[in-house]
């Protein structure tokens, strides 16, 4: 498996692997991709051969995102790259997919001497497989945050 950056080519896999990955991450277009593959510190893929498992999505804390979540944190912290979103294939889940996906973005963000790794997990509607596998990569949550369209988020820290 190799994790390189998305390129316009993946994303008919990304979109597919989003709708797989649903209600755990937002529903993606293909207008919001343009503005990820713009703007995006980090949009990951992992591949094999031809064939997409999953990608993952990472804002700097500069990124102009209006997500209350990605606002949360801007507020706190400086130093940061923001997990949007991270899907794996349904059919490759518990492969390594999605830790694989992180340890390319920890060594990004050592290189660019971010401080920490950031994102949400989603508590209403619950998500507890991602729950658990943020947890036993490291993060820990900091606080919840009740959002406009209705779930209820776990704000959660990584410290690189």
């Amino acid at each position: 498996m190799l994790i390189r950056p998305a390129a316009a080519h993946d994303w008919p896999s990304v979109l597919e692997i989003n709708a797989e990955g649903r209600p755990g991450v937002a529903e993606l277009d293909a207008r919001e991709l343009t503005w990820f593959a713009h703007y995006a510190a980090h949009f990951l893929v992992a591949a094999s051969g031809t064939r997409i498992s999953g990608y993952l999505l990472a804002l700097a804390p500069e990124a102009a995102y209006p997500g209350e979540e990605f606002a949360w944190f801007q507020a706190r912290y400086a130093d940061f790259l923001y997990v949007d979103q991270v899907a794996v294939a349904s059919a490759m889940r518990g492969g390594g997919v999605g830790k694989a996906l992180y340890a390319e973005l920890m060594n990004l963000a050592r290189h660019e001497s971010r401080g920490r790794l950031l994102c949400e997990v989603n508590l209403e509607p619950a998500n507890p497989d991602s729950l658990r596998f943020h947890a036993r990569l490291g993060f820990r949550e900091q606080n919840t945050l009740a959002l406009a369209d209705g779930r209820v988020v776990s704000l959660q820290e990584r410290k690189l």
